[in-house]
């Protein structure tokens, strides 16, 4: 088969970790190069990448950016330099297993009107690390029925957690350029508003391959699990972004709902939960009345699009 493949790598302070995810992309046969977007480490990253590229030749692509940008920039840096038809994207510590782009390459060949599809992650927690929040999502993702366009948005605003991740996405590199790619201001939400835009603009569906082929590694110092306050206040300010540049998307009324209703979620989790059921919609009917008041347009779209 022939490699078609970006694979794009944001690391910053990966030593420990970056050379399995670097290894276990370039040994994939679709993949033609490996993209590997060093964000200004500290520590012995640049050592580690350093020593595999000679082995690699051109397949091996590595750059260091001048100050910390954050992983979205590094993504979109990544996403700039790639040569590839289509585009994938692995966190520095996490890991593909063999065979992780055979079946959606054939899905992808087969049906040309899919722009992208997605798969399911297997997380694989440190012994010493697995916070009370996350007891119940050894694996995320979705392999259900194919939905439109308009559904799977739906689904994924209204659903408590992640409906598929950034690392479990294969996409053409002509659909990631019909949007605005990650929005660099957010330190933590930017892959999630991306995921949100392919989702609006772009055809996306599941692979439905039973075995997983994805690990993410989750322990207390990578970025999904530290600072999570900080992590759902950028998710929070994502859903106000797009609550205020509604009216520049065709939204079914139930999305709008939806939307609102994550608003609601996400200031619940960063304020702390009323203790009582009363007190909990109060503060919920208090905050869509302030929503409406400073964003009356809402009212329409929620009811009539």
């Amino acid at each position: 088969m022939e490699a078609k493949i970006s694979v794009i790598i944001p690391a910053f302070n990966a030593a420990t970790y970056v050379e399995q995810a670097i290894n276990s992309a370039l040994i994939q046969e679709e993949v033609l190069e490996v993209i590997v977007i060093d964000d200004a480490s500290t520590d012995a990253t640049a050592e580690v990448v350093q020593k595999l590229m000679p082995l690699q030749g051109s397949k091996l692509v590595y750059k260091v950016n001048a100050q910390n940008l954050g992983p979205g920039a590094s993504r979109n840096i990544g996403i700039r330099m790639a040569r590839g038809q289509y585009l994938s994207f692995l966190d520095a510590d996490d890991y593909f297993l063999p065979g992780r782009f055979s079946h959606g390459m054939q899905l992808l060949t087969e049906r040309p009107n899919v722009d992208g599809c997605f798969t399911r992650v297997q997380n694989v927690w440190q012994a010493d690390f697995r916070p009370a929040a996350f007891q119940h999502q050894d694996v995320i993702g979705y392999i259900g029925s194919e939905l439109s366009q308009k559904d799977l948005l739906y689904y994924i605003l209204a659903e408590k957690g992640d409906f598929f991740s950034i690392i479990a996405l294969l996409v053409k590199k002509s659909a990631v350029e019909q949007t605005a790619l990650l929005d660099e201001s957010f330190m933590y939400g930017g892959d999630i508003e991306f995921i949100y835009e392919l989702c609006y603009k772009c055809l996306l569906v599941p692979e439905k391959e039973a075995e997983i082929k994805i690990i993410r590694r989750l322990h207390g110092q990578n970025i999904t699990s530290s600072e999570g306050h900080r992590q759902f206040n950028d998710r929070w300010k994502l859903i106000q972004k797009w609550l205020d540049h509604i009216s520049d998307y065709q939204l079914e009324p139930r999305t709008c709902r939806a939307l609102v209703l994550r608003y609601v979620h996400f200031w619940y989790v960063i304020k702390g939960y009323p203790k009582t059921m009363v007190g909990r919609q109060l503060i919920k009917w208090g905050l869509l009345l302030q929503l409406l008041v400073q964003k009356p347009f809402l009212l329409k779209k929620c009811t009539l699009g």
